[in-house]
């Protein structure tokens, strides 16, 4: 059937373009002539290869014309058709036996080849211009789908990270914290002077800048790749902790127990809490109420500063600050 109606279109358009040279110019010298684009219909519209109009315009009825008993080509409405155009539509659509066949349309020629028919396909590239902003959209991965976030993408901060203080948090602007400024005699200062996925930092000093351990107080900054920029970086049971969060100068990989409150059901009252000290990083853990503390504050100070800090296997303990 559609290449029934097809063929009915072809022949109509072929008739239609040999009226197209006499001369005449206003709407109805254009109606019904074959076209390839709107531009040459004149007031009216280039459908389904010719010129007309859709049928529920006044248009139609202006131009004596009537609604084509179906649709003339795939996916179109009825269009306004002349009355004589009407009958052979009529019988090639719907009349038509299940004998009829390539040999039943004689008339056609190379003319009116079906290739002109495709000319309308060249638009379809420019519906693929949205994809382009895909890119800006998925950053940070995964981690500002919650709808109390203050902020969706990195660019809503003003170069500030868009960033969730919990894995599964809604995300905020945190404002990134300058790496020691005495350390950028000769190196970096900022992470902003850095190409690519690298960040300043002094070597010897944590995510944090802290100086750990046995490390030696570095003489100057340097441009260092950053571990991870999503939570995809990182390995199972880990989140990415990006500049900003935390306390974090540069990003860190750390461990993720948790990563919303739903997640701590072992006992009533379970939250997800984040334990970040300079030194002693121990990432998100749940705590219940009966836990020894939940934050640096419950623990007492015993002769020097003691932090709240989660235990393998579940709990938390009050340790001197190292």
């Amino acid at each position: 059937m559609r290449w029934l109606a097809l063929s009915a279109i072809m022949l109509t358009a072929t008739s239609c373009q040999q009226d197209r040279g006499r001369g005449r110019t206003d709407s109805a010298s254009h109606w019904m002539t074959g076209c390839l684009a709107s531009e040459e219909c004149g007031a009216l519209s280039c459908l389904c290869g010719v010129c007309t109009a859709p049928c529920d315009t006044a248009v139609c009825g202006e131009l004596g014309g009537e609604c084509s008993a179906a649709p003339l080509c795939e996916a179109a409405a009825p269009l306004c058709v002349r009355p004589q155009d009407q009958p052979p539509i009529m019988d090639m659509m719907l009349d038509a036996g299940p004998d009829m066949t390539l040999d039943a349309a004689p008339d056609m020629t190379p003319d009116v080849a079906l290739p002109d028919l495709a000319v309308p396909d060249a638009a379809l590239p420019d519906m693929a211009v949205p994809d382009a902003a895909l890119p800006d959209m998925a950053v940070p991965v995964g981690e500002c789908t919650n709808p109390d976030s203050m902020c969706q993408v990195d660019g809503a901060c003003g170069g500030s990270p868009c960033s969730a203080l919990l894995p599964a948090g809604p995300c905020v602007c945190v404002a990134p914290v300058a790496p020691r400024t005495v350390l950028c005699a000769g190196g970096c200062c900022s992470s902003a002077e850095c190409e690519g996925a690298e960040g300043c930092q002094g070597i010897g000093l944590d995510a944090q800048d802290a100086l750990c351990g046995d490390a030696v107080e570095p003489a100057d900054n340097a441009c260092m790749p950053e571990p991870c920029n999503h939570d995809v970086d990182c390995g199972a049971g880990q989140t990415c902790v990006r500049p900003g969060e935390w306390g974090h100068v540069r990003a860190a990989c750390v461990p993720a127990g948790c990563t919303q409150d739903a997640d701590c059901d072992a006992h009533a009252g379970g939250q997800c809490l984040g334990f970040f000290t300079p030194c002693n990083t121990r990432g998100f853990a749940c705590a219940y109420p009966d836990d020894v503390c939940r934050v640096d504050d419950d623990c007492e100070d015993l002769g020097g500063p003691r932090i709240c800090l989660p235990v393998d296997g579940g709990g938390t303990e009050c340790v001197a600050v190292p």
